[in-house]
């Protein structure tokens, strides 16, 4: 391996890592409702596809999204696990599963489901251009997602 190939395997190993970080960076901000700075990580004209619950464009409209999810639970703790990274030059796409114990009112909830995500580096940081966050359930903790695979909150949330 020469010089120029070992330096393009460090700066792939750079960008991964840079990407990784930021989705757990998502994760962190979300849990503590800061809604501005998680939407600072998305481009600004970002597609946020959350299936059931809306599809949202741009980070004003994510940033008030946002909002009113952070608003709606007041105990958010997400987590990701198997992330894959397929990066292009200055684009990459990623997928990772997902899971959230999360409090709605006075219930505790478990949702899970899969990110898959489109990114761009803009000057040095990588945005998140596209989201699609697909639920596989939402469920109350007490009922499991055996029996209440999705719960239909779209009208408490108003």
């Amino acid at each position: 391996m020469d010089l120029q190939e070992l330096q393009a395997r460090i700066c792939a190993q750079e960008d991964r890592e840079a990407i990784r970080e930021t989705i757990a960076r998502m994760n962190w901000l979300s849990d503590a409702g800061d809604a501005a700075g998680h939407a600072a990580l998305y481009t600004e004209d970002a597609a946020y596809d959350v299936g059931a619950f809306g599809v949202f464009h741009g980070r004003e409209e994510l940033r008030k999204f946002f909002e009113q999810v952070y608003a709606s639970f007041r105990l958010r703790e997400h987590r990701t696990a198997n992330l894959l990274i397929e990066l292009r030059g200055e684009r990459a796409s990623t997928r990772c599963y997902w899971q959230a114990h999360l409090i709605f009112q006075t219930r505790a909830l478990i949702s899970s489901g899969k990110y898959e995500d489109e990114w761009v580096k803009q000057n040095g940081r990588w945005l998140c251009a596209a989201r699609k966050a697909p639920i596989t359930y939402l469920s109350p903790l007490e009922e499991g997602w055996a029996r209440t695979p999705f719960l239909d909150l779209s009208k408490e949330m108003g």
